[in-house]
């Protein structure tokens, strides 16, 4: 059986595709998450070695942005809510019930200022 080029790059595409939108984060899995975590406005999900995390942590601090920060490494509770909010990498920000991914302090700065 040969496959071409072509349908190999139809294949990643959709499993690039189902990366992106699994697992879903519904309401349920942020109401989850903040019944672990809490109900701050904003909530940083990092590891201490992220180099990322730490500029983030700088950027929203300078911005007045009053944030909690979550080590996913340091707590089973932390890792978990950031797991159910489809976590798979740090910084990981929920700003009320939207998430984040990545180093985008603007991006968290007018969600944050967003009513």
């Amino acid at each position: 059986m040969s496959v071409s080029p072509r349908q190999l790059f139809l294949v990643a595409g959709i499993l690039f595709l189902a990366v992106l939108l699994w697992p879903g984060r519904d309401s349920s899995a942020v109401a989850q998450a903040r019944a672990l975590v809490g109900d701050d406005q904003v909530l940083m999900f990092s590891a201490t070695w992220c180099g990322y995390c730490k500029r983030l942590r700088a950027d929203l601090t300078r911005a007045g942005i009053d944030f909690t920060e979550l080590d996913i490494e340091v707590s089973t509770v932390n890792n978990r809510a950031w797991r159910l909010l489809g976590g798979r990498a740090v910084p990981f920000t929920l700003v009320g019930e939207r998430v984040v991914s990545g180093y985008a302090p603007d991006r968290i700065r007018q969600m944050a200022a967003a009513p």
